[in-house]
């Protein structure tokens, strides 16, 4: 049967709400399939014409090559298909996903969205974020593009969430390629979706498609950050039309990046400020969540949540991290003693990056921005190491956008 839903799926002149249109009026896959002409002919020439071709070649090859990589396939009439999803007008007929489905009628599902070319200020507040709605348990949605939404996912695993990552491509296809350890974490954790057969590059136009799959899944998309022309704003358009809510992180007065996300707040968007301002608004959907709020939990990114979570998940937010950075060589020059030599053979058991964000602050603390400037690398691969030394207490917050080595470790 199968076969029947991707030859549908791939129907190119038949657009999805007319898919499911379909699928109302015969019933079930297989009924489209053997429909004639004469059941058709209220359709355009085009819907006629992709419907009159009968070739499962391709389709079979899709369903071999779905078994060969793992990928699973998810029906619009199966009972695992989100609910909300398939409530919208042009909700996909058929979806490939690897890993495991949340329950999504368990608990909320929240997207967090935002630019990405994110400020560091915006690339903490999405980890923090992230981290906050999934210690609660909600299920966290993210594009996994670079900077806020794949930088929410780091938060969200480091909580042991339950967590969907929705692309714009092949379900084994990763993009951009440098998040593998984040593609393969999402996977271990929860699940990879996407509407695109095996294979299927990341192309510009697939990703505002891609959008309304993931405002579909949710009942709210947080803005993080978000210029005035953002792909972050198609997402919140299409939350609204969908019905669902839109919340947006106040941004600074003025800054471009931020004019998106201060537009939602003016046009009547839930100000977020942390976790507990989205979760707030699903007490009474979600009863579970109210005892979270009743015992006063503000969902705060402590260091005893961030190191118990670190226990439970093995640290898998750090594995595979490509860098740029070399690990420091096993040699210590006898001339230094001390707490530096004790840095530097410990910096011997880190992954690259890691060690790329201890050389930085060698010699003081420094500015988020400053580290990543030193170190040469992404962001977000800067803000997933800050989070797991953190852990292992090798570096302190000393304040919102600041670090520096733990005490042991100062020269």
């Amino acid at each position: 049967m199968l076969r029947y839903w991707i030859w549908l799926s791939t129907r190119t002149g038949v657009s999805k709400p007319r898919r499911l249109e379909l699928l109302r009026r015969f019933g079930s896959v297989q009924e489209i399939y053997h429909a004639g002409e004469n059941m058709l002919e209220d359709l355009n020439e085009a819907e006629r014409e992709a419907l009159s071709d009968k070739g499962l070649k391709d389709a079979e090859t899709i369903l071999n090559e779905c078994y060969e990589l793992g990928i699973q396939l998810l029906t619009w009439q199966d009972a695992q298909y989100p609910e909300r999803l398939r409530t919208i007008h042009d909700a996909p007929v058929l979806l490939y996903y690897k890993g495991r489905l949340p329950d999504f009628t368990a608990a909320p599902c929240i997207a967090l969205v935002g630019a990405r070319k994110a400020s560091a200020f915006g690339m903490l507040t999405a980890k923090r974020l992230g981290y906050q709605l999934g210690k609660a348990g909600a299920i966290v949605v993210s594009g996994l593009a670079e900077g806020i939404d794949g930088m929410g996912m780091v938060g969200a695993l480091s909580a042991d969430a339950p967590v969907v990552g929705v692309l714009g491509c092949g379900a084994d296809v990763i993009y951009p390629k440098k998040n593998s350890a984040l593609y393969e974490d999402t996977i271990a954790r929860g699940c990879i979706l996407t509407e695109y057969p095996p294979h299927t590059p990341a192309i510009g136009y697939h990703f505002p498609v891609r959008n309304r799959i993931m405002s579909g899944l949710c009942d709210g998309v947080v803005v993080v950050e978000a210029a005035e022309r953002s792909g972050s704003l198609i997402t919140a358009r299409q939350a609204l039309e969908q019905g669902r809510d839109i919340f947006a992180v106040p941004g600074n007065a003025g800054s471009e990046a931020c004019a998106g996300s201060n537009h939602l707040l003016r046009q009547g968007a839930i100000l977020a400020e942390n976790g507990y301002d989205v979760l707030q608004e699903y007490t009474g959907r979600y009863p579970g969540l109210k005892l979270y709020l009743e015992q006063g939990m503000k969902l705060g990114l402590s260091f005893e949540d961030l190191r118990q979570n670190a226990a439970r998940t093995g640290q898998n937010a750090e594995r595979k991290v490509a860098s740029k950075v070399q690990t420091p060589k096993k040699g210590v020059d006898n001339e230094e003693k001390g707490n530096y030599i004790e840095l530097k053979a410990l910096m011997r058991t880190l992954p690259p990056t890691q060690c790329a964000v201890l050389e930085a602050m060698h010699d003081g603390p420094k500015l988020v921005d400053d580290i990543i400037e030193l170190a040469q690398i992404p962001a977000q691969e800067i803000m997933s190491a800050l989070t797991m030394l953190e852990i292992r207490r090798l570096v302190i917050k000393v304040s919102a956008n600041r670090y520096k080595l733990a005490e042991h470790l100062i020269p």
